[in-house]
C-alpha cells in the first residue's frame, strides 16, 4: 500500500484464507486473483483500480496479488492452477 512501484523483489503477494481485498491507498493497479483451496484460479481482476473492494466468487479461499498485466502476459485464466513458491524476506 502507498507504493508508487511494485517492489522488484516481489513476484506476488499471497493472502491465505482471504476472500476479499481492498485497494484503498494502493496505486499500483495489481492483478487480483481469487483461488480455491487447490489454488485453482476462480476469478481475475486485471489491473485492479484504486479505492475499490474486490470480493472473491463462491468457493474462494485465497487471494494472490500480482504486478498489473502479469496475468495477461502469462496467459493465466480462470480454471488454471497456480503453484506457489514461498520466499521470506528478512
Amino acid at each position: 500500500m502507498a507504493r508508487s512501484r511494485w517492489p522488484s523483489s516481489y513476484r506476488g503477494i499471497y493472502f491465505p484464507n482471504c476472500r476479499s481485498v481492498h485497494s484503498f491507498f494502493t496505486f499500483l493497479r495489481p492483478d487480483i486473483l481469487f483461488l480455491d483451496k487447490s489454488h485453482k484460479i476462480l476469478k481475475i481482476f486485471p489491473s485492479a483500480g484504486p479505492w475499490k473492494v474486490f470480493l472473491g466468487p463462491r468457493g474462494s479461499r485465497h487471494c494472490l496479488e500480482l504486478p498489473g498485466g502479469f496475468s495477461r502476459r502469462s496467459g493465466l485464466k480462470p480454471g488454471g492452477l497456480v503453484r506457489l513458491k514461498t520466499v521470506i524476506h528478512r
